[in-house]
C-alpha cells in the first residue's frame, strides 16, 4: 500500500498541490516533497492519513488498485508504435505486472505480431454486437484482445450515436481491475479509434522515430490529447518515447533538437534492432528470441521508468 500510494504521487506530482495535501492530511509541512525525492519513506502513519484524503479529494482508487491505461499513439506510420506497445507488455509481464494489450487498430499489427491468426471473437464482433470483451492468454500476466479488419466497421455503424466516442471504454470497464496495465495500441490516425481509446485511458504516449517525417506527427498528437482533456479530464501525457534510434549523426540531432523542445521525453531511448521482424514472423517478441539482446534490456528500463517515474 505504501509503495502504491508514493507511485500515485509521483505519477500526479505535476498536478498536484502538494503543500494543500498535507495540510488536509495533517502531515508534516514539506515531508511529501522529502518522499519524492527519496530523502525519505512513507511511513504506516503518513500512508494511513493519506489515503482517505487522497480517495476522497485526488482519485485514489478505494480499493487500493489502479489500473493505468495507456494508449499509445502517433499521426505517422512506422514509428514503431506497434512494436513499442507489445514489447512494452511484455517486459511488464515479465516484473510481475497483469498486462492486457488492446489491439485497437483494423490493421490488427499488434495481434499479428503475436501470432494470432483468424480469431472467431475479436475485438470488433464485441463492440459491433455489445458482447464482452474477448481475452486471449498469450504468455503469464500477459493476455492480448485482438483486433481484425472488421473494426472499420465500427464508426459507420454508431456515426451519430451519443456512445460512439466511448464504446471501448464501456467495454473495458467490466474488466479494467483484472490488470495492472491495459496498454492500447491505436492506429496512425488521429480520428475515431484515437479519440475511444483516449477516452478510455488514464495516460497516454507518443512514439516516435527520430526522423523528420515521424517528428511531424508530435504536434497534432498533443494537440488530439489535450482536446480529449476537455472530455476526459484525468489524461495526462505521459511523454514521448524515441524509438528505432541509430548512431547516426542525424538521427543523434533529431533527439537532441526533440529534447530541447520542452516536451516530456522519456530518458530511455529503444535503439535499433534489425530482428524484430523475424521475431514478429514466429508470432514472438524479443523477449523470447534474443532475451540478451540490448533492446530487452531498453524496454524494461522503459517499463521501470513508467512504474517509478
Amino acid at each position: 500500500m505504501k509503495s502504491q500510494i508514493t507511485n500515485f504521487l509521483r505519477q500526479k506530482q505535476k498536478l498536484l498541490n502538494l503543500s494543500a495535501i498535507e495540510k488536509q492530511a495533517g502531515l508534516p509541512v514539506s515531508v511529501l516533497g522529502k518522499i519524492l525525492r527519496g530523502e525519505r519513506v512513507l511511513t504506516d502513519k503518513h500512508a494511513e492519513l493519506l489515503l482517505p484524503v487522497l480517495q476522497q479529494e485526488y482519485g485514489y482508487p478505494t480499493d487500493g488498485k489502479r489500473c493505468r491505461i495507456i494508449s499509445f499513439l502517433n499521426h505517422k506510420g512506422g514509428v514503431g508504435k506497434t512494436t513499442t506497445t507489445v514489447h512494452l507488455g511484455r517486459a511488464l509481464s515479465l516484473m510481475d505486472k497483469k498486462v492486457l494489450i488492446v489491439d485497437f487498430d483494423p490493421q490488427a499489427n499488434a495481434t499479428d505480431h503475436l501470432g494470432i491468426e483468424h480469431e472467431d471473437s475479436n475485438i470488433s464482433h464485441a463492440l459491433l454486437d455489445d458482447q464482452a470483451l474477448p481475452v486471449i492468454s498469450i504468455y503469464d500476466h500477459f493476455d492480448l484482445v485482438p483486433g481484425d479488419i472488421d473494426l472499420a466497421q465500427v464508426p459507420r455503424k454508431f456515426s451519430g450515436s451519443a456512445t460512439q466516442y466511448i464504446r471501448l471504454k464501456a467495454a473495458l470497464d467490466p474488466i479494467k481491475d483484472q490488470y495492472d496495465f491495459i496498454l492500447i495500441d491505436c492506429p496512425p490516425s488521429l480520428e475515431y479509434f484515437t479519440q475511444n481509446a483516449l477516452n478510455a485511458s488514464t495516460e497516454a504516449i507518443i512514439v516516435s522515430a527520430p526522423t523528420r517525417l515521424s517528428l511531424k506527427g508530435i504536434p497534432l498528437a498533443i494537440e488530439t490529447i489535450d482536446e480529449l482533456k476537455m472530455v476526459n479530464p484525468s489524461l495526462e501525457l505521459l511523454g514521448v518515447v524515441i524509438t528505432d534510434s541509430e548512431r547516426l549523426k542525424v538521427s543523434k540531432r533529431s533527439e537532441e533538437n526533440l529534447r530541447d523542445s520542452g516536451l516530456p521525453i522519456f530518458k530511455t531511448v529503444i535503439r535499433h534492432f534489425k530482428h524484430y521482424k523475424e521475431a514478429s514472423e514466429e508470432g514472438l517478441t524479443i523477449f523470447d528470441c534474443f532475451p540478451k539482446h540490448h533492446s530487452t534490456s531498453d524496454y524494461q528500463k522503459l517499463a521501470k521508468e513508467i512504474i517509478y517515474g
